[in-house]
């Protein structure tokens, strides 16, 4: 009985060690994260579909290729006017 009262007490600590602690931002969090804090007006991103995302991409004046290892963590960055 003592026994299974420790164990609920661990289980019960591990839950709440694993609830505190924060979990990773994701790559769109991320990024909302960044624009929010740029300043610049912004309400959220444009999703494409696939092939569209490619059109875009093709008529692109750069394009730059990182590391970025999420899944469909594909961005196309707009330049407004300088």
């Amino acid at each position: 009985m003592r026994q299974d009262m420790k164990a609920a007490q661990r289980a019960d600590v591990a839950k709440a060690a694993a609830a505190a602690t924060p979990k990773p931002l994701t790559f769109w969090e991320q990024y909302r994260k960044i624009v929010a804090a740029s300043g610049e007006k912004f309400s959220d991103f444009e999703y494409v579909e696939r092939f569209a995302f490619y059109e875009r991409a093709r008529k692109a004046y750069a394009v730059v290729a990182t590391s970025e290892k999420a899944l469909y963590a594909n961005v196309i960055l707009k330049k407004g006017v300088l």
